[in-house]
């Protein structure tokens, strides 16, 4: 069969892709850390409404690559 040559790749940590990564369906996840991601924004704003400080153009953060052997590191 052919769609067994197809590797699917999840977006977001949530429970169904975990699930899915798990039993084999998913073979990488790709999480971008979305609670980092709101609390740099909320920093940002703070820091520019109380200090004026410039709010960057661009945040580069990093991103989380699961797998079925890693995902027990990744439980929210």
């Amino acid at each position: 069969h052919h769609i067994q040559h197809i590797k699917i790749v999840g977006f977001d940590l949530i429970e169904k892709n975990m699930e899915y990564l798990k039993e084999g369906y998913i073979k990488y996840l790709i999480s971008q850390r979305p609670d980092s991601q709101g609390y740099q924004g909320i920093k940002s704003l703070c820091n520019h409404i109380a200090f004026s400080a410039p709010i960057k153009e661009a945040n580069f953060m990093p991103i989380d690559i699961i797998i079925a052997e890693n995902i027990e590191f990744f439980y929210v």
